[in-house]
């Protein structure tokens, strides 16, 4: 899994995408098992668990093709 300029994220980050994933994924499906009291309160929770942005501005067309993303997105 990589981000949007192709640097891998790390381990943790990925672990906690998947477990993230898979509490929200709880409780539907064909083999329904009802959530947890401590899973309905960690999904309905107001504060934001995740917020990927960037206001990095590549206008290196070289830099682009050596991490392999198309030249085309410099803005």
């Amino acid at each position: 899994m990589g981000n949007v300029i192709g640097e891998p994220l790390k381990g943790y980050v990925i672990d906690q995408i998947n477990a993230r994933q898979k509490l929200y994924g709880s409780g539907a499906g064909p083999n329904l098992i009802p959530r947890t009291d401590v899973q309905i309160n960690l999904i309905s929770s107001p504060t934001a668990w995740i917020k990927l942005a960037s206001a990095v501005r590549i206008t290196d067309s070289q830099r682009l093709t050596e991490i392999g993303v198309d030249p085309s997105f410099i803005s």
